[in-house]
């Protein structure tokens, strides 16, 4: 079993040019999986990285998948993961990252189940066009206070398995 965080947006481009530009954005290298064109798949801070259309999906709750074009997944395995504490962190980054390179907006969601983020562009007082989270009613301007308001949003049992950390 794994766990997912999840983005879906939508760009002007097709698979693979998105790919590279997400490459170069990103640094990472996105490619085919197993030969599979509509697959492109990486290893990227210690988790699996996939991009893919996101043809299959249905709107469930509060996800309106269908209205996106693409997504983005790090997948950890269920279990022992040492990614797990930066499995959420960094797909924030990557939104933020997209956003600042390429424009992109989308959701943020945790293992396909949980609406985390809902992205667009706001103009925010002292910083111009910023991505704003429209479920929290917060700018991501400072990455601590959005972590903050995506941790409220997993449920329960997760919160503590990615925020805090044990004791000495």
């Amino acid at each position: 079993m794994s766990v997912t965080v999840d983005y879906f947006f939508n760009y002007s481009a097709d698979l693979f040019k998105l790919a590279g530009s997400i490459n170069r954005c990103l640094g990472c290298e996105l490619s085919p999986y197993e030969n599979d064109p509509e697959n492109l798949f990486t290893h990227f801070l210690g988790m699996e990285f996939s991009l893919e259309a996101a043809t299959d999906y249905v709107n469930d709750r509060e996800c309106n998948f269908e209205n996106f074009a693409f997504h983005l997944d790090f997948r950890t395995t269920w279990g022992g993961s040492d990614s797990h504490p930066v499995q959420l962190p960094a797909m924030a980054l990557v939104a933020y990252n997209l956003h600042r390179w390429l424009g992109i907006t989308g959701i943020l969601v945790f293992d396909m189940q949980v609406l985390l983020a809902r992205y667009e562009e706001k103009e925010v007082p002292n910083f111009g066009l910023r991505l704003f989270d429209v479920l929290s009613g917060t700018p991501f301007v400072s990455f601590v206070a959005h972590l903050s308001q995506l941790q409220k949003r997993l449920p329960e049992r997760w919160q503590d398995f990615y925020f805090d950390a044990p004791e000495p």
